[in-house]
């Protein structure tokens, strides 16, 4: 009797697991390697987890494009690609939320990261001015626009140029 209920039981189980939207499974397989990558301990950053992260993001975001959580998967997509040092990825995956959801909440961080890698990661001091101007123009009284002005400003200086500049102003300041 006792495993006749087990089967049964079992058998419920299976088929509800069944019934569950496939959408719905991958969020639930992507809540699940979330948390095994918050859950690591090890104070070194797992990039094994985080790279099944990305991917488990990009096939989401490939699988429901019109879905108004593809955005937000690829937004996480980027950020970790961005800790994982491919700058080219990270900067393909914000180019393609620009361009496929103009009006992403995140916009504005996906264009000033994508200068930001440009910039530190590249070295592309042209694309990073390009990425810098055209936020800018686009969000002139957004919260990092001074942070963006200040970036292009300073392209190409080394950071002991921006210290000397710094102290320079400094020294100026306190003369008046």
């Amino acid at each position: 009797m006792k495993h006749a209920l087990l089967v049964s039981y079992a058998a419920i189980l299976l088929l509800l697991n069944s019934c569950t939207p496939a959408r719905e499974k991958d969020l639930a397989r992507i809540k699940a390697s979330e948390d095994s990558l918050r859950a690591d301990t090890s104070k070194v950053f797992n990039k094994t987890l985080a790279d099944k992260n990305v991917k488990l993001y990009l096939d989401f975001a490939d699988k429901y494009p019109s879905d108004t959580a593809a955005p937000v998967m690829l937004f996480r997509a980027g950020q970790l690609s961005g800790s994982l040092h491919r700058p080219s990825e990270t900067i393909d995956i914000y180019k393609r939320i620009l361009e496929k959801y103009p009006s992403f909440e995140k916009d504005t961080i996906c264009l000033f990261m994508m200068g930001f890698t440009y910039e530190t990661q590249l070295k592309d001091i042209e694309k990073a001015r390009k990425a810098y101007s055209d936020f800018l123009e686009k969000y002139p009284g957004h919260h990092l626009a001074r942070d963006v002005k200040f970036s292009l400003d300073n392209l190409g200086k080394s950071d002991e140029e921006i210290i000397r500049m710094f102290e320079e102003k400094n020294k100026t300041e306190a003369k008046n």
